[in-house]
């Protein structure tokens, strides 16, 4: 077999770079597009984004079921496993991506109506999510493939690849705005990478796992398998999904395409900052499935939230800080006026919230993933009402008041999940490591810096990243300089020290 089972740092470190590359050229690109189709175009690219968002849901859960499962049977050598997961899924997306994608095309006009758009630009909307429907159905079996090197953690594979195909993508996205190809351009762009997908991720599938078969296998057992774990996945994933939408709806029915606009741009581009913990703790969910519950796992966990939780502080609070001239230089003040409040709040929202991810890994490396439905199912039921009436209320800063007012929650869920699956989990020491003082800190950090920064005059791209730098370097040396004194080397300041240093061989 292909080496797999990088470090996990290592996976980490390429996770990291995909994304981090992938927001600058999201940063670049944003106020390009903007200003080329208009912001009420930019808006209803947004909307099919949405119903892009939604269409995925034809996955039905699976992908994750069968990155589990194709993780789990390939730590065992067992490659008939891979195969019948592998196969059992792909026979689904068959069935299910041909129904969701048709429902797409034919009612696309029906869908378009819902919003209020200028009539000048519904046809073109229309044509733009028929074409998008085609890329839904695509990009699912290129998904498919794509688990392959994210269940044997080769994920230095796929970043390469992540990283040369955004490059391309985003370049040819730069010179269809700039030439006036408009949102059937963009569609267009998205059907055509979605078929390269395919042919790259069914590659390396081949390469990696030598063995692997990639037809479609309809088997009961596979079937049995994937359905048993995806329906939960699936669940999830639709709450999840109606709740990151819900503001975007909700403007686009009571407000216009404009106000989508304010609230995506700065959404978006803080959002792929937040992948940078994403894929951080992308890496985890593999690893915590080849693993056995006990000491190891519980010592990973811990070390992994702090990390995290230090991380999401570290950059949100300065971005959170800086985010109103950010936005004024970024795209126009005008913009920034109308988008700079909400920024902020999201920001600071998306700060507060950096662990969840890993109790996310857990419960699904451990297979608890019946669990997770549970508490999301539960919370996004209640942060979806709240946003409906925050947002119709108050518009798009509806949205950053929810982002506030349940960041909260998921800091305490890691500790609880901890206390649940670990036995000798010591729930108080941990939430002080990993919750109070690292919140303790980042409120007062950004309380000493909030009116000092306001009072200074940034003009330039030069002093905004220099006091960028500066404060995510204070924040980062504050958190760790209070773990190391207050822990010492029981803390997970020395144990993430000392893991990077046993990983530089693997970079």
């Amino acid at each position: 077999m292909t080496k797999s089972h990088q470090s996990l740092f290592t996976n980490a470190f390429w996770n990291l770079l995909a994304v981090a590359i992938t927001a600058i050229a999201g940063f670049i690109l944003v106020p390009v597009i903007i200003n080329a189709i208009g912001e009420e175009n930019f808006g209803i690219y947004a909307i099919i984004l949405m119903v892009g968002g939604f269409a995925q849901l034809q996955s039905l859960g699976l992908g994750e079921a069968t990155l589990k499962y194709v993780s789990q049977y390939y730590s065992r050598n067992d490659i008939e496993g891979v195969n019948r997961v592998l196969g059992a899924t792909l026979s689904v997306y068959i069935f299910s991506g041909f129904i969701v994608s048709g429902i797409i095309a034919t009612f696309a006009a029906y869908i378009i109506g819902w919003f209020k758009l200028s009539p000048e630009n519904v046809q073109d909307a229309i044509l733009a999510l028929r074409i998008a429907g085609c890329s839904f159905l695509v990009s699912i079996f290129g998904a498919a493939f794509k688990t392959i090197p994210e269940a044997i953690q080769r994920y230095d594979v796929l970043s390469r690849y992540t990283i040369f195909i955004m490059v391309i993508r985003y370049s040819t996205m730069y010179i269809i705005a700039q030439n006036g190809g408009g949102i059937i351009g963009l569609a267009y762009l998205t059907l055509i990478g979605a078929i390269i997908d395919i042919f790259v991720y069914g590659y390396l599938a081949k390469v990696l796992i030598p063995n692997i078969n990639r037809i479609p296998n309809f088997n009961k057992k596979g079937i049995h398998e994937v359905f048993g774990y995806g329906m939960y996945s699936f669940i999830n994933d639709l709450i999840q999904r109606a709740s990151l939408y819900i503001d975007q709806f909700i403007l686009g029915l009571f407000f216009n395409a404009a106000s989508i606009a304010y609230l995506t741009a700065p959404k978006d581009i803080i959002t792929k900052a937040q992948g940078l913990t994403g894929a951080a703790s992308q890496a985890l969910f593999p690893r915590f499935s080849s693993m056995e519950v006990g000491a190891e796992m519980q010592k990973l966990y811990i070390t992994s939230l702090w990390t995290l939780t230090v991380l999401s502080f570290a950059i949100f609070i300065p971005l959170a800080l800086v985010v109103p001239t950010f936005l004024s230089i970024w795209i126009s003040p005008e913009f920034s006026t109308n988008s700079s409040e909400f920024a902020r709040l999201f920001s600071l929202g998306i700060a507060f919230n950096g662990g969840v991810s890993v109790y996310f890994a857990l419960l699904k490396g451990t297979g608890r993933v019946n669990w997770l439905t549970n508490i999301i199912s539960t919370l996004t039921v209640l942060s979806g009402f709240a946003t409906a009436i925050l947002v119709y209320n108050y518009g798009i800063i509806g949205s950053g008041i929810r982002a506030i007012l349940f960041s909260w929650v998921g800091s305490l869920l890691c500790i609880h999940m901890g206390k649940k699956i670990f036995k000798d989990f010591k729930f108080l020491r941990v939430g002080g490591e990993v919750v109070i003082i690292p919140f303790a800190l980042g409120i007062i950090y950004y309380f000493s810096f909030v009116t000092v920064l306001q009072n200074l005059s940034i003009s330039n791209w030069i002093e905004l990243l220099m006091i960028c730098l500066l404060l995510f370097l204070g924040m980062i040396i504050i958190q760790g300089a209070a773990n190391f004194i207050i822990y010492k080397e029981a803390g997970s300041f020395k144990a993430v020290f000392e893991r990077l240093k046993i990983s530089k061989q693997y970079l």
